[in-house]
């Protein structure tokens, strides 16, 4: 992993977020799971999620059902502040949000656990739910196991989710572990002596599950859960039903062996198993030599790096550069400090950038007033796009596509409340897909290699951050006649310090003053712009009945097909991981849904 520049720090949700206009239900960003089992086979589990609380919700749960003689406890959570909930039992749903804040505990149900904590305020929150898992990994007669449901989509619908599941004493490898995954558009591998899974689109539909199946070679761990039957007859032919897995690989399931052959019991098989342990230590030390050597030159590679672009290892810009960068490019900036560090920059923050410079030049207007129910609401009026048409301009003008669609969702009069974008999206979805995928397609891969940066282009950005970041903005006045500051605040928002820089504008520039503080201009921006995003994504993967049949189908012949080939039967019938299938998963073990209400 590519070190961190730039020490990162949690941020408290701000008052002025309490004072928005919510979204009526909440919005699910980014889970992450993290699993980390010891050697009897129980888990400790921490969750991460990235959500917007709307006004009415209360609570968020996880809800563990079918646990077939596991169990779920020590429940802890905390939120973006740091601070413990405190747990309470039993938990009672039917209490208000102001009674649930900063409480937690485990609700029984006829079915198994709800895992509750109250939401408190709402707004933007980072929730870090923490809990344990008794038994996950069973003994079998031929392996050890497990089949379990980590995540169960429901209200709202997570847009993504990567999950990692370690050992604590020890790592996996594809000869020890094997592994699949159903009920998801993604992947699954062992990787770096864990096991990876992560989405690779946004769940869209209640029932939408992470479910993942594991397969360990015997000796990995000391399982409490003994069952007297194969893991392929218990677990295994279940889940593979439905799925996309190949013919190959629900046939031979049975017949997979250890790689050690551990439960068999002769002296032949001992002998075989003793001189393959001997050769394993032999190789193990040059191995590790030969890795850390590796690691060694890595690190000196990346110092190298950062001497090449900043003039030091330690990533810091030494000067002061005033123009803005790449001539108001926002996709080259926003490329190069992901390349930098991927902490810096997201396609969030660029599509925020971007309607936040159609603000300033008078393309986007912002007003209060009376939505439907007769409440005070943010209204955005959308002037109509002026450029090229889009036909013309295929996947190269994001800004141009991000206005049209606006303007699109405003309807007749112009005028938008951000809820609109949702029901614009979903009542015209055909007929705007092609143009939110190339919305989608112009904002270019931000990540990239460090050797592709020139020094350049690193004085550029950083040199720009580091002259907002320092220089007293009050000793140049010769800007209001430039107008500069439009960009200046544009550049600070992409660069996470626009709070900062507006204050010194505003006691210069008057225009400033005038669009109001900075930080409601901000949110209202956020807070268009997560609609905007949620629509746009949405309209990008979306794909209708029909389409998805020819999908499974053609993924069916592509399986069917690569099975002719013994390396790809040997990576997909072993269970080396890949992509996932989005059916099969032999039914629901543990998860029941997981969401906010």
């Amino acid at each position: 992993m590519r070190p961190t520049l730039y020490s990162t720090k949690l941020l408290a949700a701000t008052v002025w977020l309490l004072f928005l206009p919510l979204p009526m239900s909440a919005q699910l960003s980014d889970v992450i799971i993290n699993v980390v089992i010891n050697d009897l086979g129980n888990a400790r589990v921490e969750e991460i999620h990235d959500v917007i609380i709307p006004e009415r919700a209360t609570e968020g749960f996880l809800t563990m059902n079918n646990l077939q003689g596991s169990d779920v406890g020590e429940l802890a959570v905390s939120d973006e502040s740091g601070k413990p909930f405190t747990t309470v039992q039993p938990w009672r749903t039917d209490l208000s949000r102001e009674e649930k804040a900063f409480k937690c505990g485990i609700n029984n149900t006829s079915e198994g656990k709800e895992l509750c904590w109250g939401v408190g305020t709402p707004g933007k929150h980072l929730h870090n739910i923490h809990y344990t898992i008794t038994r996950l990994v069973k003994s079998y007669e031929d392996f050890d196991g497990f089949l379990f449901t980590f995540y169960e989509a429901s209200h709202p619908y997570a847009r993504h989710l990567k999950m990692v599941i370690s050992k604590e004493n020890g790592n996996f490898s594809p000869d020890d572990t094997r592994v699949w995954a159903f009920n998801y558009y993604g992947t699954i591998f062992v990787k770096d002596g864990k096991i990876v899974v992560e989405t690779t689109r946004p769940f869209s539909k209640q029932g939408e599950k992470i479910n993942v199946m594991v397969e360990f070679n015997k000796g990995l761990f000391r399982p409490a859960t003994q069952v007297l039957t194969t893991f392929y007859k218990s677990v295994k032919r279940e889940a593979f039903k439905g799925s996309d897995y190949t013919d190959l690989e629900k046939e031979k399931g049975a017949q997979q062996s250890s790689f050690f052959g551990y439960g068999v019991e002769d002296s032949s098989t001992f002998d075989t198993l003793h001189d393959l342990l001997l050769f394993v230590l032999l190789l193990a030390i040059p191995v590790a030599v030969i890795i850390f050597c590796i690691a060694i030159y890595g690190t000196i590679g990346y110092t190298n790096e950062m001497k090449r672009l900043f003039g030091n290892g330690r990533g810091k810009m030494m000067d002061w550069y005033r123009d803005i960068p790449f001539d108001g490019d926002i996709q080259k900036t926003a490329k190069v400090l992901c390349t930098v560090d991927s902490k810096l920059c997201s396609k969030d923050i660029v599509r925020n950038a971007y309607i936040l410079r159609m603000l300033y030049n008078k393309q986007l207007h912002i007003t209060i007033e009376h939505n439907e129910k007769g409440e005070m609401a943010e209204v955005f009026q959308v002037e109509i796009p002026l450029g090229r048409e889009i036909e013309d301009d295929y996947n190269h003008n994001y800004p141009l596509f991000l206005q049209t669609f606006l303007y699109g969702a405003a309807g007749a009069d112009h005028k938008l409340q951000p809820k609109e974008l949702d029901t614009y999206a979903k009542n015209k979805t055909i007929e705007l897909r092609p143009l939110a995928r190339k919305m989608v397609n112009s904002l270019r891969p931000l990540d990239g290699k460090l050797e592709a940066l020139t020094k350049e282009d690193v004085t550029q950005v950083f040199g720009f951050r580091k002259y907002l970041e320092e220089f007293t903005l009050t000793a140049e006045r010769d800007l209001k006649e430039t107008g500069l500051w439009k960009e200046y605040m544009v550049y600070a928002y992409l660069y996470g310090i626009a709070d900062k820089v507006g204050n010194e504008l505003g006691k210069v520039f008057p225009d400033v003053a005038q669009l109001g503080s900075i930080e409601s201009t901000l949110a209202a921006i956020e807070h268009i712009s997560g609609y905007a995003g949620m629509s746009i994504n949405y309209l990008d993967t979306y794909e209708t009945p029909e389409e998805r049949q020819i999908w499974k189908e053609h993924m069916h012949k592509y399986y069917s097909s690569s099975s002719s080939s013994s390396s790809s039967n040997s990576s997909r019938s072993s269970g080396r991981g890949g992509r996932s299938s989005y059916d099969g998963g032999g039914g629901s073990r543990g998860g029941g849904g997981t969401g906010y209400r």
